[in-house]
């Protein structure tokens, strides 16, 4: 895989950009309801999927 491609660097800064929002949603769920936290993942899986499509 040749990382100075134009494709990779547009599909991996999508993944860093997904990272920090699950970092961010780590970092939340100390103080979140479990009802909530699926809620979310819920909604970053389908943004995922959307992504990768």
């Amino acid at each position: 895989m040749n990382r100075d491609s134009s494709s990779f660097k547009k599909v991996y800064n999508k993944r860093t950009i997904i990272e920090s929002i699950f970092s961010k949603l780590a970092d939340m769920t100390n103080s979140t309801s479990l009802r909530f936290i699926n809620a979310v993942e819920v909604e970053c899986n389908l943004s995922n999927l959307y992504l990768i499509a």
